[in-house]
């Protein structure tokens, strides 16, 4: 644990986090402050200004994006917030690397009050955090050129059957940052213009053809910064044979549930667990913003760190009407109970309904009153068990009896 000036922690002491710790606890104006930009912003919530190292008529040919990355039009190059450090350091755009890379995190930390790892760091631990970084910048620019795609004549499909079918009207398209993948050498050429490597571009996925026709989700980490993209096909059955959503690889890629920047930003301690992306975000848009979706039945271990890290307390489990989802309450139940953060179980959604269709159908205030009948996962467990063995027989109640052993051991619970 790394413990910084001013008290509070970070979550492990290792290069990657300091720097996103760094990155997230600092505003776009603190990182970039190296040359006197003259930055204005626009509607985008981009900043614009001048270059550091060449002329510019416009004076707005310097960008830095909400993701804290960067792109210089006039040359062509794309940076994070490292490689700004360095390349103001040595005079020209160059990319942050090796031993460079760790003194732009260094000069971050400084900034941001936060202790800097005095100890000897491997290689291969830099070599980690620079393609961990740079492929977040290239995830960023996806995000942003899709989400300016859906908003053109070829994402008019997509925006229809997100408002008709899914029930997100286009103030919520924009909230949430939705966008479209339409043509695969479109994207590779928007991403090779922001300075992206077609190797790069092959490595993240998002190069792939099975994308078009998809619409984007942007998936961001507990900090608000892009972590992967989700993909949902645009119309509601997808042709041949085509899956209906899309995932990009990679190892960690769902570290953090989907909404949890939203839900910490706005302070929460408690929050609604739904399983699908649309079910978060439709809540999300109509302001339920305690809700997040672990994008499966329960949670992933690493999910569960993420809620710990950030002390939530409480979890409303709201799963599909379904044995997946009794399956899935289940296992959050056991998992999040022994780490301490308390479960309640709404009642059974009705008409086997998906979050997102009983809004719908009844309206964010009956699922709001939903969540409010919600009963401690105890209890809810108690009842799965004698519904499964049923009181009729010594037998059957001596099942029971052993059954209730499964309940997890907390750390601190509520009373149920």
């Amino acid at each position: 644990m790394v413990i910084t000036k001013n008290g509070s922690d970070v979550k492990e002491n290792n290069l990657l986090s300091v720097y996103e710790e760094a990155i997230a606890r600092l505003s776009a104006e603190e990182i970039y402050n190296l040359y006197a930009h003259n930055f204005v912003g626009d509607r985008s919530l981009k900043l614009r200004g001048c270059p550091p190292f060449r002329e510019s008529k416009s004076g707005t040919s310097f960008t830095v994006f909400g993701d804290q990355g960067f792109f210089d039009a006039g040359d062509g190059f794309s940076g994070t917030p490292a490689d700004y450090i360095h390349s103001m350091k040595v005079g020209r755009w160059e990319r942050a690397k090796g031993r460079d890379f760790v003194e732009a995190v260094r000069s971050l930390c400084d900034r941001a009050g936060i202790d800097f790892p005095e100890r000897t760091l491997a290689p291969e631990q830099i070599e980690k955090a620079e393609r961990w970084e740079r492929r977040r910048a290239l995830i960023g620019a996806a995000m942003e050129y899709c989400t300016q795609v859906l908003w053109t004549d070829a994402g008019i499909a997509a925006r229809q059957y997100l408002v008709e079918e899914r029930g997100l009207n286009e103030d919520c398209l924009k909230n949430l940052q939705l966008g479209f993948y339409r043509h695969r050498s479109d994207v590779i050429a928007a991403l090779k213009a922001r300075g992206f490597s077609r190797e790069e571009i092959s490595e993240s996925g998002l190069g792939a053809k099975k994308w078009e026709g998809y619409i984007t989700y942007p998936w961001h980490d507990e900090r608000g910064r892009p972590l992967t993209i989700y993909g949902r096909y645009y119309q509601k059955t997808p042709p041949n044979g085509q899956p209906k959503t899309l995932a990009l690889p990679g190892v960690s890629t769902k570290r953090s549930p989907l909404y949890l920047d939203r839900a910490i930003a706005q302070g929460h301690k408690e929050l609604i667990f739904v399983e699908g992306v649309n079910d978060a975000a439709l809540l999300q848009a109509l302001g339920e913003t305690r809700v997040v979706s672990g994008v499966a039945a329960s949670f992933s271990n690493e999910q569960i760190d993420s809620l710990k890290r950030h002390r939530i307390e409480k979890i409303y489990h709201l799963g599909d009407p379904d044995g997946g989802g009794i399956g899935g309450t289940h296992s959050n139940l056991m998992r999040l109970m022994r780490e301490g953060i308390s479960v309640y179980v709404p009642p059974t959604l009705p008409d086997s309904l998906d979050p997102d269709e009983y809004v719908i159908e009844y309206g964010i205030d009956a699922f709001k009153k939903l969540i409010e009948a919600s009963e401690h996962g105890f209890r809810w467990f108690a009842k799965q068990i004698i519904s499964k063995h049923g009181t009729d027989t010594d037998g059957a109640i001596l099942k029971i009896w052993r059954d209730r052993s499964h309940l997890p051991v907390a750390s601190q619970t509520s009373n149920p």
